[in-house]
C-alpha cells in the first residue's frame, strides 16, 4: 500500500492477513517539490494543482512501484507472484494506474478510487468541490493525462484481478468514474469476468465503514493470493480521525464537514419509482409521493438544441437549470440527439457521453431529475447519411447500443428520473421510400420519427411493441433500476385518427410508465380529457408535453386540474428565458411563453 503506518503497528483491517501470514509494506517515495511554490497543491483543495498532483503521482507511483517490488523479492520470504495492492482514494488511484502500467500485480483492492481520471477531475465542478480560478487544466496536465490516464489503457488490466469498492453518494470520488474505468476494462475480461468487479455501497459517501475494508480486503486476497476459512474477528471502530486514514477508513467526520462537498440541506436525491398502487410514483427511501412536474429543455429561445452549446457554453446550461428550479421543477426533460452520440453504428461518442455525465451530476447538484429522451434527429441536416441508409433491423440494433451506451453512463445516478426511447415514434401504414425516417417538422425540427419503412404483412402495434422489447432489453442490461418509458402522440389510442401504431396497451408490457403529449384546443377540454383516459391501462400516465399552442393559459389551466383524475404528472417547455425577461418582450410568443411560466408557478402539486 503507499503511504506509510507507525512503526510495529498494522492497520486493524489488515491484523488478519498478517497473522495469516501476509506481509504488508507500506512505503513512501521522495521527490523534489515543485520548484514554484505557487503550483504546489495544496491538501484537499481541488483545483489545477491538486489535479495535476494525482496525474505525476500516477506516473511515479508507476516507476516506484518496480523497485520496492524488486526489493520485497530479492528478501526470499515473499512470493514473487503473490503481491497485492491495497488503497483507498489517495492511495487506490495511483494503485490503478501501476496495475495498467506498472509491474504485473496478482490482486488490486481499491476503495473509493477511480482509473477515469479526466472524467473525475470533470465532476469536481458539478459536486461542488472545484476551486480553481478557471475551468481548464494546466497544458502539462492534460500531457500527462494522454499517458498515464488509466481508463486509456484499460486493456492492460487484464489478467490481475481488480475489485473496486465504492460509495453510491461519494462526491469526491464520484462512483460513475469508476464504472466508467471497469466498463472500459470489462471487454478484455471476458476469458474471467469474476477478475473484474466492482460495487457500489449505496447512501454511503466517501468514507466506508472499517467492516466493508477489511471484508473486502480479506475476501479479495483470500480469493487470488492464499485461500483461508478464518472468520475475521470484531474489531473496534476508529477513536479519531488519524485512525481512522491509517486504516483506509479515509475520514471518520463527514466530508461535508471538511470539503464542504454536501450539506445537511442537500443530501443525496432518492431513487424514484412507481408506487404500489401503479397510479403514480414514490420516492424509494422514504416513501413519499413524487409529483414530476418539470419542462422540456429541448432547445433554447435561439432555436439552438442543447448539444449546439453544451460544451462552449456549460454556464448557460447550469444557469437555466438553476432558473426552472426556481421557478419550481422537479424534472427536466432533456433530448439526446443520435447523431451527437453515436460515430457508426456500434461506436458511441465518448466526448458526448461525458458530457451527458456532467450533465447528470448538475440534475444532481440543483435536485432536478432527468427525463432522458432518445434516438432524437431533429434537425434533419444532422442526421448521418450511414444512420439513414440502415435497414431496418440494423437501424434498431444501432439504436440499441445507443441506449446501452447512455444507461451504462447513468444507471449509477439517482437524478435520472427516465428514459424515454423515443420522442413520438410512429409504425408506418405500408411502405415509405428509401431513407424517409423523419416527419413532424415544426419550426424547423422533425420531432417524430418512424420506427421502420414497410409494414409489410405485420400488425403495427406487434412491430411497435418488438421495438420497445429491444430498446428495454439493452437499457436492462446495464441499468435495472431507472424507469422506461416512451413520449407517444395523442393519436396513438385504437381507432384514432391516422394512429402512430404505438397502442398503449399492447406496447406497454416492458413500460413502467406511459407518457403521452396533449396540447389541449380551446372548446375541445372535454374531448382532450377523454383522450387521456384512453391511456389509463393500469400504469401511471405521465403528460410529458403540454403548452398553450392550441388555446388560452386558462384553457390550460383547467385542462391540467381536471386532468389530475388521471395523469400523474405534467412536463411542460422552457427555453432559457426567465419571467422576468420575457416580460420585457412585446413577441407574442414571449408573451404566451410568460402566461405560461406563471401558471406553471401557480399550480405546482408538490
Amino acid at each position: 500500500m503507499l503511504g506509510s503506518v507507525p512503526t510495529n503497528q498494522v492497520p486493524d483491517w489488515s491484523s488478519n492477513l498478517v497473522n495469516e501470514g501476509y506481509m504488508l509494506a507500506a512505503f513512501s517515495a521522495a521527490h523534489p517539490p515543485e520548484p514554484d511554490p505557487a503550483r504546489r497543491p495544496q491538501w484537499l483543495y481541488f483545483d489545477q494543482r491538486f489535479a495535476h498532483s494525482y496525474v505525476l503521482g500516477a506516473q511515479r507511483a508507476i516507476s516506484d512501484t518496480k523497485p520496492l517490488i524488486d526489493y520485497l523479492i530479492s528478501r526470499g520470504d515473499v512470493h514473487p507472484e503473490k503481491i497485492g495492492w491495497l488503497g483507498s482514494s489517495s492511495t487506490g488511484i495511483p494503485g490503478l494506474a501501476v496495475a495498467t502500467q506498472g509491474p504485473r500485480l496478482a490482486a488490486v483492492v481499491a476503495f473509493v478510487s477511480t482509473g477515469a481520471y479526466r472524467q473525475w477531475f470533470d465532476t469536481w465542478q458539478p459536486n461542488g468541490l472545484w476551486r480553481g480560478q478557471t475551468n481548464a487544466l494546466w497544458p502539462d496536465t492534460d500531457t500527462l493525462l494522454k499517458e498515464y490516464d488509466p481508463i486509456l489503457h484499460a486493456e492492460r488490466l487484464w489478467p490481475t484481478p481488480v475489485l473496486m469498492v465504492s460509495g453510491g453518494e461519494d462526491k469526491v470520488v464520484d462512483p460513475r468514474t469508476a464504472r466508467s474505468f471497469v466498463e472500459a476494462a470489462r471487454p478484455f475480461y471476458k476469458a474471467d469476468p469474476d477478475r473484474l468487479r466492482l460495487v457500489v455501497y449505496e447512501g454511503f459517501g466517501h468514507n466506508l465503514p472499517l467492516d466493508v475494508v477489511r471484508l473486502y480486503a480479506e475476501h479479495w486476497f483470500h480469493l487470488y493470493m492464499s485461500p483461508t476459512a478464518a472468520a475475521p474477528p470484531v474489531v473496534q471502530a476508529p477513536a479519531n480521525l488519524e485512525q481512522s486514514v491509517v486504516r483506509s477508513q479515509i475520514n471518520a467526520a463527514d466530508h461535508q464537514k471538511i470539503l464542504g462537498a454536501a450539506t445537511a440541506t442537500n443530501a443525496a436525491l432518492d431513487w424514484i419509482k412507481v408506487s404500489k398502487d401503479k397510479h403514480g410514483f414514490v420516492a424509494a427511501s422514504s416513501g413519499r409521493t413524487f409529483t414530476p412536474w418539470g419542462f422540456n429543455y429541448d432547445r433554447d429561445y435561439k432555436f439552438r438544441l442543447l448539444e449546439d452549446y453544451w460544451e462552449a457554453e456549460w454556464p448557460t446550461v447550469v444557469e437555466d437549470f438553476r432558473e426552472m428550479k426556481e421557478v419550481g421543477a422537479n424534472v427536466v426533460r432533456v433530448h439526446l440527439q443520435f447523431a451527437r452520440f453515436m460515430d457508426g453504428p456500434d461506436r458511441p461518442n465518448e466526448q458526448a457521453l461525458d458530457r451527458l455525465g456532467r450533465l447528470v451530476g448538475l440534475a444532481e447538484e440543483t435536485r432536478l431529475y432527468l427525463d432522458l429522451t432518445g434516438l432524437a434527429c431533429y434537425r434533419k441536416q444532422d442526421v448521418p447519411a450511414w444512420y439513414n441508409a440502415l435497414g431496418e433491423t440494423e437501424r434498431w440494433k444501432a439504436q440499441a447500443h445507443f441506449w446501452e451506451a447512455v444507461a451504462k453512463r447513468c444507471a449509477a445516478s439517482p437524478a435520472v428520473f427516465c428514459y424515454d426511447l423515443m420522442n413520438e415514434p410512429i409504425v408506418p401504414a405500408g411502405a415509405r421510400k428509401p431513407g424517409d425516417w423523419l416527419t413532424g417538422e415544426l419550426a424547423g425540427f422533425n420531432y417524430c420519427q418512424f420506427i421502420s419503412l414497410n409494414q409489410l404483412a405485420r400488425a403495427r402495434p406487434e412491430i411497435a411493441r418488438r421495438w420497445v422489447s429491444k430498446l428495454a432489453a439493452a437499457i436492462r442490461q446495464h441499468d435495472r433500476r431507472h424507469l422506461i418509458t416512451v413520449g407517444l402522440l395523442p393519436n396513438s389510442l385504437p381507432g384514432s385518427a391516422w394512429a402512430s401504431g404505438f397502442e398503449p396497451r399492447k406496447i406497454a408490457g416492458k413500460l413502467d410508465f406511459i407518457c403521452v403529449h396533449l396540447y389541449p384546443k380551446t372548446g375541445q377540454l372535454a374531448e382532450d380529457l377523454k383522450t387521456l383516459k384512453g391511456f389509463q391501462i393500469g400504469k401511471p400516465v405521465v403528460i410529458e408535453e403540454t403548452f398553450p399552442l392550441g388555446c388560452t393559459a386558462a384553457d390550460l389551466r383547467e385542462f391540467i386540474s381536471r386532468s389530475r383524475v388521471s395523469a400523474a404528472g405534467w412536463i411542460g417547455f422552457y427555453w432559457g428565458q426567465t419571467p422576468s425577461e420575457l416580460s420585457k418582450s412585446t413577441n407574442m410568443g414571449d408573451t404566451l411563453t410568460a402566461a405560461w411560466l406563471k401558471l406553471f408557478k401557480e399550480m405546482n402539486p408538490n
